[in-house]
């Protein structure tokens, strides 16, 4: 039988900051899964990043709507920025399942995150209520067997999406920030501005 539901990737991570890797990803999503749109889901307190220093959820979410604004179809998601306590994932994607029975949820990841999954808390809820989609770094040759074990969870369906990841992450954008200000390639205009307004990451070491 045919799937009505509307097609809807969730992003989820700190975006500490969000930065073009992480709109190159979703615009991959979007095109090899076609999606209808894209989620941005910044975590409020991630549960294994709870004694480092990261901005406040509100900064992040602020740089993530200067990033995708005028962006067709990418949208910011609040619910874990509201919701008090650690963020766990499988807490919020059955929230979403819930919230909205019309959408078939595709949970977009990184490699990095993809080869920790399997220890996140219940990844066979998240599995059962989203596909993953997951973009190596480089080959996919190097992430199929994680995405093996993954799908070998009940309900489980993993897509490895063609595009590669981004070469930078937020931990090096940060310590070029910190160390020679020099990151302004690999951020939007906008959001590399908000940064220097707001004094975030100046001096910090590094924050998960």
């Amino acid at each position: 039988m045919w799937d009505q539901r509307r097609k809807t990737g969730v992003y989820g991570g700190n975006f500490n900051p969000v930065h073009n890797g992480h709109l190159q990803l979703a615009r991959a999503a979007m095109e090899e899964l076609q999606l209808e749109e894209v989620w941005f889901l910044p975590a409020s307190i991630q549960p294994f990043k709870q004694e480092l220093h990261i901005p406040d959820v509100r900064c992040r979410a602020a740089m993530i709507k200067l990033a995708i604004q005028g962006i067709p179809h990418f949208s910011l998601c609040d619910y874990e920025m509201n919701k008090p306590g650690v963020s766990y994932t499988y807490e919020t994607m059955q929230y979403l399942t819930k919230a909205y029975p019309d959408r078939k949820f595709y949970f977009l990841m990184g490699e990095d995150s993809a080869r920790s999954f399997l220890s996140w808390r219940h990844p066979e809820i998240i599995c059962a209520c989203a596909s993953l989609a997951i973009a190596p770094r480089e080959d996919a040759s190097r992430i199929r067997e994680e995405a093996d074990r993954i799908a070998a969870l009940p309900k489980a369906e993993v897509v490895i999406l063609h595009a590669p990841l981004y070469d930078i992450s937020s931990t090096e954008i940060r310590r070029r920030h910190r160390d020679t200000g020099f990151c302004s390639r690999h951020l939007c205009p906008e959001v590399r501005r908000y940064m220097e307004e707001h004094h975030l990451y100046d001096g910090e070491e590094d924050m998960g």
